[in-house]
């Protein structure tokens, strides 16, 4: 896989267990799933109460920033009208044997518009532009292509609202952990022979969400990427990869967190040590989430020859991933000032 480093396999066995027909019954019921199933509204991550012996975080002065201006009729009617034209392009080619839509984000093409300004697109992209989750994430994905470059720092606020308001993925058919651990009790706990078939089920139905969850991965990573680098906009990120965990979507999240922390590593060094503060329990959340074991989807079913039952494995974000880039923060935030010259 590959963003293999952060993610892992829970190592530990949970017995799980049913007749061949309820375990096919439960793929055919999933995969149904796909094109009728709306994903959850996960509620927006709030952050903690800090504990009352929590160290104070250090004072920082926030530098003055532009007001955002409101997007011009004419802006709105243009993305308004290309929305239509992005619906009618989805609908049309899932009508055709072999569909072909777009891989990139490139309605607009390479030299956009100069009137598609970032205002009317943020604006855009606050509300839904269609009741299918999956029309309304690539319609919103495409948009994108009108504005390439980096939001300027006034449009952050706005530009967060928007990014948490997008579609959600649905759910792998690993959480259902409860009716796959009564499965293999009831097929036969200690047949090992079950092991491959139980794993390839769940493997297909987890490669039909992820055909259907396309869409919406692409619009929040391209979005993500187009957020200027602030402790605000980490954090959004962050509460988009536990959103993606809760979702059981490991591989995604991992591939969201890959991107930040390494973002981060290079951030930091310029970064006053108020702002990496800030990170260290937006940071430690995640990671209190992702050891949950309820959001690690079970993706592998294997035979304990020392125990002669069948188990289940979850998977799991790397917890060292956490570790490495807390021990960064903490470091960063206790760091001396510069020397006056």
């Amino acid at each position: 896989m590959k963003y293999l480093n952060f993610f892992t396999l829970a190592n530990k066995p949970v017995a799980a267990v049913t007749s061949s027909l309820l375990v096919l019954l439960f793929i055919s019921q999933f995969s149904l799933a796909v094109d009728t199933a709306k994903p959850a509204t996960l509620a927006k991550p709030g952050t903690p109460a800090k504990p009352a012996n929590a160290p104070a975080a250090p004072a920082e002065a926030k530098p003055a920033v532009a007001k955002p201006i409101a997007p011009t009729p004419e802006a709105m009617a243009a993305l308004a009208k290309a929305s239509a034209e992005l619906v009618k392009e989805f609908t049309t080619e899932l009508k055709k044997p072999e569909p072909k839509l777009r891989d990139k984000c490139d309605y607009f093409g390479a030299t956009p518009p100069a009137e598609l300004t970032q205002e009317a697109l943020i604006a855009t992209l606050e509300k839904p532009q269609n009741s299918d989750p999956k029309i309304d994430a690539y319609v919103r994905w495409q948009l994108l292509s009108c504005y390439p470059k980096p939001f300027s720092p006034e449009y952050i606020p706005k530009a967060i609202a928007a990014y948490r308001k997008f579609p959600e993925p649905l759910d792998h058919p690993g959480l259902d952990r409860g009716k796959l651990d009564k499965a293999i009790l009831k097929m036969g706990i200690g047949k090992k022979d079950l092991a491959e078939p139980l794993t390839s089920q769940v493997k297909e139905a987890a490669e039909k969400i992820k055909t259907a969850n396309k869409w919406c991965i692409l619009l929040r990573n391209d979005f993500f990427l187009r957020l200027p680098v602030t402790p605000e906009t980490i954090t959004a990120g962050l509460d988009d990869i536990t959103m993606r965990i809760t979702h059981g979507d490991i591989e995604d999240a991992g591939g969201l967190l890959d991107h930040i922390v390494k973002t981060v590593q290079t951030w930091e060094k310029t970064a006053t040590n108020a702002q990496c503060f800030s990170l260290i329990q937006p940071f430690t959340n995640l990671k209190a989430k992702s050891l949950e074991p309820k959001y690690q989807p079970y993706v592998l079913c294997e035979f304990n020859a020392q125990a002669t039952q069948l188990f289940w494995r979850g998977l799991q974000v790397n917890e060292k991933t956490f570790i490495d880039v807390l021990d960064l923060l903490k470091a960063a935030a206790k760091r001396p000032p510069p020397k006056k010259p």
